[in-house]
């Protein structure tokens, strides 16, 4: 029963053809099989009941919430449009202040300092377009043409001071200019002479380097040849005292087999001594 109870009960379905072959234990444990199905219906009915009523408390607890955001910003709103209202009124006095009314402006008009003033305005306008008519009339009276006095004046003038400007030129010509062309040849003539000679001493520098390598190498050839000299004379003495060392011992082997003679071990050791100055001479 218990392992029944912990699994998913099913309902069980029975037809009148089924009671009737079916004994009383059978019976009875298909009964047990219903009531275990109805039983896990019937939880499943509270638990569905018991998350209805939490969403509904939820569902209310925001609905609260809610309902309280909104008094708060229709509260806003209605102080937002109340402060508005107040500003408009004050700016319709500020603007009603400003707005000059009728007596202002008749007070304005009899007033006789701005009288005087616009009346002065008014002549330093008409003095100052007298002034224009004047300078614009003088000036067309000014306009240039060839056979006007004041042309002709003028034409003598541009003629003057060109015929200055060609003395001018000529004298520059003929004064400084010239000298500072030829203080120029002389430069350029300077400068090549200076070129042609660093040319020349680049030459020879060349050739002098030339002979310092030759030099070089004859001194590297001579100073082989010399150590090639040295270890032929050293060699040549090697063999030169070998062989006298070894003249000796036959020598001294002679002269223990003869008698010896002062006389003959003197001169023998003399002419020994004279072969090897000569060999190493």
């Amino acid at each position: 029963m218990s392992s029944s109870s912990n699994q998913l009960a099913r309902r069980v379905h029975l037809t009148r053809d089924h009671l009737a072959d079916l004994d009383k234990e059978q019976l009875a444990t298909k009964w047990v099989q219903q009531e275990a199905y109805i039983n896990q219906l019937e939880n499943a009915v509270e638990e569905l009941s018991k998350q209805a009523d939490s969403l509904q408390h939820e569902l209310q607890s925001n609905e609260t919430k809610y309902k309280k955001r909104l008094h708060n910003i229709c509260m806003k709103l209605t102080l937002r449009d109340r402060k508005i209202n107040q500003l408009q009124e004050k700016l319709d006095l500020i603007t009603q202040n400003q707005l000059p009314t009728p007596y202002q402006l008749e007070s304005t008009l009899i007033d006789p300092a701005l009288n005087m003033m616009f009346e002065k305005m008014k002549s330093e306008m008409e003095a100052a377009k007298v002034k224009v008519e004047e300078m614009q009339n003088e000036l067309s009276a000014w306009k240039f043409t060839p056979d006007s006095t004041t042309g002709k004046r003028l034409m003598a003038k541009c003629r003057l001071l060109h015929n200055e400007n060609e003395e001018l030129g000529k004298e520059m010509s003929t004064g400084w200019v010239a000298q500072l062309t030829g203080n120029l040849a002389l430069q350029k003539k300077f400068s090549e002479e200076m070129k042609k000679s660093q040319s020349e001493l680049d030459e020879f520098l060349l050739e002098l380097e030339e002979e310092v390598e030759g030099m070089q190498n004859t001194i590297y050839y001579l100073q082989q040849r010399l150590r090639e000299l040295k270890e032929e004379k050293r060699t040549a003495v090697d063999a030169n005292a070998i062989e006298a060392a070894t003249t000796e011992e036959a020598d001294n082997d002679v002269v223990k087999s003869e008698p010896s003679d002062p006389t003959d071990h003197d001169t023998s050791e003399q002419i020994i001594k004279t072969e090897i100055k000569q060999e190493v001479d």
